[in-house]
């Protein structure tokens, strides 16, 4: 497709949100922006990849050291130059193009035995924030944080007029964030039973689940078998075992528009949803063309870029 000038597809964003017409779609980029605590795919699964190919790490110059105090959690260091963040990260990134990102979870829960490693294994790298002594923490490291000024990015985001909020992150940023824009907080939706109970407006809808750091849920929508959407196997079920979401997100992507933030758009659920309403949308059209208006646009993605040096989605 021809470029879209900027200004017009800006202008034809900010248009379709005064119109009641856009949904919001929030990846792990959005999370980078508040602490380096938070990871994009690749740095979520490399303690995974520090697991699963140990001896290829060590090969490439790379010392993997087992910290015992918390679940599958490494230090990573370059032996020829320790300082060097870039290696190891370009290093694991490699590991997990060459593997598939869905394939990394898959293997490390078949090699665990159990599918609650994959459980243990997102609740002990998520961060948890502790809003009454204003703190993060991860892997036995707390930092202050400032929920006014940490947050303000996704303060500001979640305050614009979207239809719904939906997110792929597990982490309850956008909660915290929601609660202070100066209206209702937002109530995080991971059970289909409940989307039909509230306005679409007030649910911040959870696709892949949402963190228990105190273990008071069974399973995400229903599933007593998983509380987190993250493996090969848990994506492949998604249409049967969570028809609810898949059909909201369809029938959100085909009436109205979604406005993408931190999240790549190479989810495979979502590639599987906007192919759906590509054909349907073609199929109504005796020639597909080769250009696209900026009143035909569906899909708005923005570039966010973390202040910790990090490498966002």
């Amino acid at each position: 497709y021809q470029d879209i000038d900027i200004e017009i597809a800006i202008a034809k964003l900010k248009e379709r949100i005064e119109t009641n017409q856009m949904n919001l779609l929030v990846g792990a980029g959005a999370s980078c922006c508040v602490s380096n605590f938070y990871q994009n795919w690749v740095g979520l699964v490399t303690d995974m990849v520090a697991f699963l190919y140990i001896e290829e790490l060590e090969r490439k110059g790379i010392e993997v050291e087992q910290d015992e105090g918390f679940y599958c959690h490494y230090n990573l260091t370059r032996k020829d130059d320790p300082k060097d963040k870039n290696y190891i990260y370009d290093t694991i990134k490699t590991i997990v193009n060459r593997e598939g990102v869905l394939e990394i979870p898959s293997k490390f829960a078949r090699q665990m035995g159990v599918r609650e490693s994959i459980e243990a294994y997102i609740e002990s790298h998520t961060p948890r924030i502790d809003v009454s002594s204003k703190t993060i923490s991860l892997f036995g490291e707390t930092r202050p944080i400032d929920i006014e000024k940490d947050l303000y990015f996704l303060t500001t985001m979640v305050n614009v007029g979207w239809n719904a909020i939906f997110t792929t992150n597990y982490d309850n940023l956008l909660k915290y964030a929601s609660s202070d824009v100066g209206k209702k907080s937002l109530t995080e939706c991971c059970d289909a039973a409940e989307l039909s109970l509230r306005k679409m407006d007030e649910l911040v809808i959870k696709l892949h689940g949402s963190i228990d750091f105190d273990h008071t849920r069974n399973g995400f929508d229903g599933d007593v078998h998983r509380k987190y959407v993250l493996t090969r196997e848990d994506y492949a079920d998604y249409p049967s075992m969570h028809e609810a979401f898949m059909q909201l997100m369809r029938i959100s992507l085909l009436k109205d528009c979604f406005c993408l933030v931190g999240f790549s758009g190479t989810d495979p659920n979502f590639i599987a949803w906007i192919t759906w309403v590509r054909d349907i949308l073609e199929a109504k059209k005796s020639i597909v063309s080769e250009s696209v208006e900026a009143d035909e646009i569906k899909i708005f993605s923005s570039i966010v870029i973390s202040p910790f040096g990090q490498k966002p989605d």
